[in-house]
């Protein structure tokens, strides 16, 4: 069974591509914003992995990631966010929000992939 990934980010171009790379380890979902990924995950239940954007319209990535960790049961959902500028005190703020990774944009694919195998460390070795 493939382990599931939502991506939420509006830039559908990375969306596209980075959908491509995951395909076929992972099964993917794109949402283009922070309120979609929170409808979706009312709707549908647990991912395994939530590639979100800092900048992510009408929810920003902080603020759905507070959310995730506070409303719903995410057991071992991981999050990873991307952000295309990164200073000290926005990443403790976004560890301080529940995030599990941060990746900075621009990023390649397949070290983005990579970086996802690590996060999920008991998924990838079974």
């Amino acid at each position: 069974m493939k382990c599931k990934v939502l991506i939420a980010s509006e830039d559908k171009n990375s969306n596209l591509l980075l959908s491509d790379q995951l395909c076929n380890s992972f099964e993917v979902h794109i949402v283009t914003d922070g309120k979609s990924a929170s409808d979706f995950l009312v709707k549908n239940g647990h991912v395994d992995i939530l590639i979100c954007d800092y900048l992510t319209p009408s929810l920003n990535g902080i603020e759905l990631a507070k959310r995730i960790k506070a409303s719903y049961s995410t057991g071992s959902m991981k999050i990873l966010m991307v952000a295309s500028t990164l200073n000290p005190s926005l990443y403790v703020e976004m560890i301080n929000s529940g995030v599990d990774a941060i990746v900075e944009k621009p990023f390649d694919l397949t070290n983005m992939e990579s970086r996802l195998w690590k996060i999920l460390p008991e998924i990838s070795q079974s």
